[in-house]
């Protein structure tokens, strides 16, 4: 019989017994969370693909219309990739975007007229 550091060699060489039962609740208390998680940021599992959003999700983070992504991707400024009729976007690259985008604040001086001084 193989030890459990050769099955998988991250593991450190003990292994643990978990009742069914427990498990099936951590499995089903896991997708109460991912649920949750879905809910929260308005996201499907299904938008995502590792470090990969889709194009529905990323519209819908942004704010922004298909025409916007497809004029990002002829002007070369957002890196894409298609999965036949699907296309995803790295969310790395989105946030570059967002962060190259960033502009400082500033606030203009107050109206002398408007702001008078009561005496």
């Amino acid at each position: 019989m193989k030890e459990a550091n050769e099955l998988l060699p991250e593991a450190s060489g003990v292994m643990y017994l978990v009742p069914k039962v427990f498990l099936e609740t951590l499995l089903e208390k896991q997708n109460q969370m991912m649920e949750m998680l879905s809910q929260i940021t308005g996201m499907n599992p299904k938008d995502m693909v590792g470090d990969y959003v889709s194009e529905e999700h990323a519209r819908i983070m942004l704010g922004r219309k298909n025409t916007w992504f497809w004029m990002m991707r002829t002007k070369g400024l957002l890196s894409f990739t298609k999965v036949g009729r699907k296309t995803f976007y790295n969310k790395k690259e989105l946030i570059s975007l967002l962060d190259s985008n960033n502009r400082p604040a500033y606030r203009k001086e107050p109206n002398a007229l408007r702001y008078k001084a009561r005496n």
